[in-house]
């Protein structure tokens, strides 16, 4: 049986006039409620209503539309009726005949989408993890930051390859397998650890100035610098010190073992650790 309206608001009467708008609304959530854009619109409304004391229209109008009872309106703009001091949701078909515009609704339904779109990107990278044994990646996407105890290397990178996943709805089998590596890096940091500060304690200070040295290259690394990029390479040696400095010219790759001329500068905050210039590699790798 249909309502018979004799509202201030049912369209034969209304005056758009006497409507200010106030926000856009979204009817139909789907679990993306809290998304910035809809949280954004519902602060505007709740400091609009704070000033008024207003509340929602009371009248019967059986649908979403509270002008025209369109029970289809998942869009909404809301207006506020200061003779009535009501607030009453308007479709979009509505806002269009009677306001001649859409309030920003497209820049707002564009937005929400975009959300819609990003959360079934999260469902399906979810699941995609899932598959391959890799939920605690998952885990470490949804992880909140901890100030006491922050994301290392490891982390981070799992974080940065799941969001490119949800991003782009998928990611290499070297990937995949990159962080199931990175899960066992993670399993194995604390003997790790414990075996770094082992071999830390046992290791003997780094040397000072001028020395000729058979080290160890550990790792390389490309870094920008002043006049452009240089590349540095951290050094390992026998007695468990470690040095960092640029690469020498010559064949030095990481896991070789060189004879080494620099000149060394020990931290100020580690004497097992130094800092090297001018290097010159005496001899061919071993």
């Amino acid at each position: 049986m249909a309502i018979k309206r004799t509202d201030t608001h049912r369209p034969s009467v209304i005056n758009p006039d006497e409507y200010e708008f106030v926000a856009n609304e979204c009817i139909k959530m789907e679990g993306f409620g809290d998304a910035a854009i809809i949280l954004r619109e519902r602060e505007v409304f709740r400091v609009h209503k704070d000033r008024t004391g207003g509340t929602y229209a009371g009248h019967e109008h059986g649908g979403n539309c509270m002008v025209c009872g369109s029970v289809n309106a998942v869009y909404t703009n809301l207006f506020y009726h200061e003779a009535t001091n009501a607030y009453v949701r308007v479709g979009t078909d509505c806002t269009e005949k009677l306001w001649h515009g859409d309030f920003g609704m497209g820049r707002f339904r564009k937005g929400v989408e975009n959300v819609r779109e990003f959360q079934k990107g999260k469902q399906k990278a979810a699941a995609l993890l899932g598959d391959r044994g890799l939920s605690r990646c998952w885990d470490l996407h949804l992880a909140e930051w901890n100030e006491d105890k922050p994301f290392q290397w490891e982390e981070r990178t799992i974080r940065d390859i799941v969001g490119k996943l949800v991003k782009y709805g998928s990611i290499s089998d070297k990937q995949y397998a990159f962080l199931d590596g990175l899960l066992g890096k993670i399993d194995g940091r604390a003997d790790r650890e414990a075996k770094q500060a082992i071999e830390k304690a046992a290791a003997k200070d780094a040397p000072t100035g001028k020395q000729e040295v058979e080290v160890e290259v550990v790792s390389i690394k490309v870094q920008e610098g002043y006049y452009g990029d240089v590349t540095k390479m951290l050094i390992k040696h026998a007695d468990g010190w470690k040095a960092w400095g640029t690469r020498p010219a010559g064949n030095a790759e990481i896991g070789d073992t060189i004879k080494l001329a620099a000149s060394f500068e020990p931290s100020r905050d580690d004497a097992k650790f130094a800092f090297f210039k001018r290097p010159r590699l005496r001899a061919a790798t071993i």
